[in-house]
């Protein structure tokens, strides 16, 4: 599952946030400001408040949809 994780992440787009960036929005998962970190986008539903590691512990504990609205990340084995 660790190696389907990582190849899926690999194709993510991420953005970067400024440590400064009074605006940054929140993760979604463990609600802390994205400022200063590097996030994701999620292509298939275009949600993107989500941290690397927060994510990984996400998609890690055998889930494989987007935190906020189920839309697949991981695909399935064929």
């Amino acid at each position: 599952h660790q190696a389907r994780v990582d190849a899926a992440l690999a194709l993510l787009p991420r953005h970067r946030v400024r440590d400064d960036d009074a605006d940054a929005e929140t993760c979604t998962v463990c609600l802390e400001s994205l400022a200063g970190g590097a996030f994701y986008e999620l292509p298939a539903c275009k949600h993107t408040a989500f941290h690397d590691a927060c994510l990984r512990t996400w998609l890690n504990s055998g889930k494989t949809d987007c935190p906020v609205c189920r839309a697949v990340v991981v695909p399935p084995l064929s």
